[in-house]
């Protein structure tokens, strides 16, 4: 049996809003360097950036042009491919990230909400529940599943998430075995950014969206040794992104808030007796334990940009001179990240500035090194 791994890149283009790439020059392989490929039967299997989710949402048009489709696109420009996706029918789908219980929300989009308005406002689409696929699974060429993460590779029932069940036909037998029943010629294979993503654009505030080196690396290496041993398949493996160079990290910077005057003196005003509070505890201690002060700087002709306020409950415990407890409040400093969470509705409502954000919203510089430590090994 003879099965050859072909190590490629997928360059993934998250859009939040417009942005330019100059892509390097280089130099294309040549037809004898790519070797034979038989796609008789190509199986992609991966997350939501293979499935086609946009916009928060697994959605029709975006089905239709997931990362799959085109894959199976440009191989059937050399030989014919016949490339099934489990189809979704529906025009906003269902948005992960927003819904909650009953509130059912779809794909986001952005929509001027007046002639006037200089910029569009980001807004939420009505959603509905996920349908189950209508049409036969054993012969689905796109396995990919929104949300799935290598994590869920060996788990048997497979788990509560709606979109594996319109994919994956046994509830009795893990997800590696059944891409490998499949009997694959061909397999375009990019797993691992929901191991360590999720965590990040939840601020790090729950460990379980974290997997374990030693869990990603024993399923990832069942999968893969599975379908070298058990196909003959030849498998094309797709590169992590890191999550810094997505623009959800670095779209609004730890100073992005532009106060007005009339809401810099408010802020000001709100951590008056914070900051009595702050310097009562700081007095006599040495600078590296002190509590750090809420400020504001003055705007110039232009507004400055003003760090966010944020909780952070690995401050020390203080009190005020009244012995009542000090609130754990701080402002990011460079090198921290204001996640895209922070919506501008939440900064219009004082969220940032009169009003702490929870940790959630942000990232520490002790968290981001954490991230891209993990980040680091799962592409070696």
């Amino acid at each position: 049996m003879k099965t050859k791994i072909i190590l490629g890149q997928l360059l993934i283009i998250l859009l939040f809003g417009s942005c330019e790439y100059d892509f390097p020059e280089t130099e294309l392989p040549a037809s004898k360097d790519l070797g034979e490929i038989n796609t008789e039967n190509v199986i992609t299997a991966g997350d939501r950036f293979l499935a086609g989710a946009m916009d928060g949402a697994l959605y029709s048009s975006g089905q239709q042009n997931s990362l799959a489709a085109v894959f199976a696109l440009q191989l059937n420009k050399s030989s014919e491919t016949t490339f099934i996706q489990p189809d979704i029918d529906a025009e906003n789908g269902f948005n992960f990230y927003a819904s909650t219980g009953s509130n059912l929300y779809g794909k986001w989009i952005y929509r001027f909400m007046s002639p006037g308005d200089e910029n569009p406002v980001l807004k939420l689409t009505s959603g509905q529940n996920v349908q189950d696929y209508q049409g036969d699974k054993n012969f689905l060429n796109n396995l990919a599943v929104p949300m799935l993460s290598v994590a869920q590779l060996s788990i048997s029932p497979l788990g509560s998430n709606p979109y594996i069940k319109r994919v994956f036909r046994n509830e009795d037998k893990n997800i590696t075995e059944q891409i490998v029943e499949k009997s694959p010629t061909f397999v375009l294979c990019w797993f691992g950014m929901n191991d360590f993503l999720n965590f990040a654009m939840n601020g790090a505030t729950n460990s379980d969206d974290l997997t374990s080196v030693e869990v990603f690396q024993n399923n990832f290496s069942t999968l893969i040794n599975d379908i070298i041993q058990k196909t003959d398949s030849k498998i094309l493996l797709g590169n992590l992104v890191s999550f810094e160079y997505l623009p959800y990290f670095y779209l609004k910077q730890y100073n992005f808030m532009r106060l007005s005057n009339q809401e810099k003196a408010a802020a000001q005003g709100r951590y008056y007796g914070y900051n009595q509070g702050v310097a009562a505890y700081n007095a006599g201690l040495p600078a590296d334990q002190r509590r750090p002060f809420i400020s504001f700087e003055d705007n110039g002709a232009t507004l400055y940009p003003q760090p966010v306020v944020v909780e952070d409950n690995s401050l020390p415990d203080a009190t005020y001179p009244n012995g009542v407890p000090l609130e754990k409040y701080r402002q990011l400093t460079e090198g921290e990240m204001a996640l895209l969470s922070i919506t501008d509705e939440m900064v219009n409502s004082g969220y940032g500035s009169i009003i702490p954000l929870p940790d959630k919203y942000y990232l520490t510089t002790e968290q981001i090194d954490l991230i891209k430590e993990r980040y680091n090994f799962l592409i070696r």
